[in-house]
């Protein structure tokens, strides 16, 4: 080491140094020999024969790719235009009824104009019993038809069940009317019957039985009309019930108004004689209707409220003495009744109410008691 320098490093890095200035010159003198020949030069002294053969290759490759693709989009517009479903099948219960081009319609708005056209036709609502369907088809121009075709079609073919009313008896259906208001116009006729006019104002009307209107799909052949319906309820059944003798009764009247005749009479009664007796209570045969009427007729009677006598005691006068000291007075009461009738007969009838209009006025008497 001199001076601070290792020599051994010192000549090593010299040495190399001296190798690359070698292999520098080594390199230049290559060039100039044309032993190296760059990649740009080797390219500008190829054969323009084999460049232009090249660019052919690529062009046609080019074409034949452009070739490809637009014989795949014709195939793919092809099978579209084959296989593409351009038209709606409209079906009852799976039936075909006509086929339409394919629009935004849908299955329930042609369901909702079949219902609108058969219920402005017929003025009540209505449940079509088959199922309106569509389906998604293929089809030509000429095998299609108008939508309005395929409404008329499907009216044609479904039926259904209108919205109508039936009155139940005891829960049971009895009569199927078309609509609520000719139900209760028909009841409310069957209650007034047993209504007299002149006591439309004092009597109510009700029936025994559960009656109920209610609405229902049904089959347009269920409905019957007023008149038949009325006839049915109205048909009667004989039963039998007691009737309690009054005064003035003989068997031919009683007979006479249960209409039945003395033989029927006879028959209900084993062992009755000619003679009755006040309050007897005898067997008759009534006719119940398929609806039974009950009546409730209510009267106001006005009765005398009776005075009332008191007395009072004065020792010092003799018995025989007696005098009024205060005249006294009736007064007026009302008093309400009320008549129940089934079917037209009295079956009960009793006071609901009293009530004093009119206070009576007590007579006070004085008696001698020496």
């Amino acid at each position: 080491m001199i001076g601070g320098v290792d020599m051994a490093d010192f000549g090593n890095r010299n040495s190399d140094k001296i190798r690359r200035r070698t292999r520098s010159t080594a390199n230049l003198r290559d060039v100039s020999k044309n032993n190296y020949t760059p990649p740009v030069e080797k390219e500008k002294r190829e054969n323009p024969r084999k460049k232009r053969k090249r660019r052919s290759i690529k062009l046609k490759n080019r074409r034949l790719a452009v070739l490809v693709i637009f014989i795949f989009v014709i195939i793919l517009l092809a099978l579209f235009s084959i296989f593409s479903k351009n038209a709606y099948d409209i079906t009852v219960d799976g039936e075909s009824v006509g086929v339409i081009k394919k629009t935004n319609i849908e299955v329930s708005d042609i369901n909702n104009t079949v219902i609108a056209g058969i219920e402005q036709q017929l003025g009540s609502k209505i449940q079509i019993n088959e199922e309106i369907g569509m389906k998604a088809v293929r089809a030509s121009k000429k095998d299609m038809v108008t939508i309005d075709y395929v409404i008329s079609k499907i009216k044609e073919n479904v039926t259904y069940k209108v919205e109508a009313a039936v009155i139940t008896v005891d829960g049971i259906e009895a009569a199927v009317l078309s609509n609520t208001a000719e139900a209760d116009k028909l009841l409310n006729e069957i209650k007034s019957e047993y209504i007299p006019e002149d006591k439309k104002d004092k009597m109510e009307a009700s029936f025994v039985e559960d009656v109920q209107v209610v609405s229902k799909y049904v089959n347009s052949d269920d409905i019957i009309t007023a008149d038949v319906a009325k006839s049915k309820f109205q048909q009667t059944t004989k039963v039998s019930k007691t009737y309690t003798v009054q005064s003035g009764d003989t068997l031919s009247k009683i007979a006479d108004a249960a209409v039945m005749t003395m033989d029927e009479l006879y028959a209900e009664n084993p062992g009755i004689t000619t003679t009755l007796k006040l309050g007897q209570v005898v067997n008759i045969l009534v006719d119940k209707p398929a609806l039974s009427v009950k009546t409730i007729e209510t009267n106001v009677f006005t009765e005398i409220a009776k005075k009332q006598v008191k007395y009072q005691t004065d020792s010092s006068k003799p018995a025989s003495y007696q005098k009024v000291i205060q005249q006294g007075s009736d007064g007026q009461k009302e008093i309400t009744v009320q008549t129940i009738r089934i079917n037209g007969f009295e079956e009960e009838q009793a006071v609901v109410s009293e009530n004093i209009t009119q206070e009576p006025v007590d007579e006070i008497i004085e008696v001698g008691a020496k």
